[in-house]
């Protein structure tokens, strides 16, 4: 009994582990997203047909990019948790419905 009574709790603290290292690649990615995001929109924000320039306008097209390739990590991160609120709670997603 004793050597499977280790096991399982051997067992259960890989299990947190990777638990633990999967929300912390959630955050990590959300973060990205949520940065882009803002980044994105404030350009835009300021984009002035004419005056801006085209070092700018790279910028925009690239962080758009960004968001679009990070699109399908959203829905995937969001369909992971969508069963457990308290991960959903531990980040808040304003910002993330613009991607």
């Amino acid at each position: 009994m004793p050597v499977i009574y280790c096991l399982s709790f051997c067992n259960t603290i890989l299990q947190d582990e990777y638990r633990v290292e999967m929300n912390s690649r959630r955050i990590t990615e959300l973060e990205s997203v949520h940065n882009n995001v803002r980044l994105l929109s404030d350009m835009l924000d300021q984009y002035q047909l004419g005056q801006t320039s085209a070092e700018e306008l790279e910028l925009i097209k690239e962080l758009h990019q960004s968001c679009e390739r990070l699109r399908p990590s959203v829905f995937r991160l969001a369909s992971e948790t969508q069963d457990n609120e308290s991960m959903l709670s531990e980040y808040e997603f304003s910002g993330c419905e613009d991607i």
